[in-house]
């Protein structure tokens, strides 16, 4: 029979605030922004998913604003276009 050697490979149980399914939730939801956004990451990483919410928001004030223009401008230069 060959010698079997045991190795202690250090782990512990978990001592932390036990915060039950919500936390858990929470945890989850925390750490996937994180990660979507590159949080924690090189800058040349955080480019790219910070670029794409900037083109959205631009292009959300940008609906925003045509659709505030269209209200505002006389009856007879409305036609064709929708509300």
């Amino acid at each position: 029979m060959t010698d079997q050697v045991i190795y202690d490979r250090g782990y512990r149980t978990y001592e932390g605030p036990r915060t039950g399914p919500k936390g858990a939730r929470r945890a989850v939801y925390r750490e996937g922004i994180r990660r979507v956004l590159g949080l924690g990451r090189k800058a040349r990483l955080k480019v790219f998913p910070w670029a794409l919410i900037s083109i959205a928001l631009i292009a959300a004030a940008v609906f925003i604003g045509v659709h505030w223009a269209i209200g505002n401008i006389e009856e007879s230069l409305r036609e064709g276009v929708p509300t």
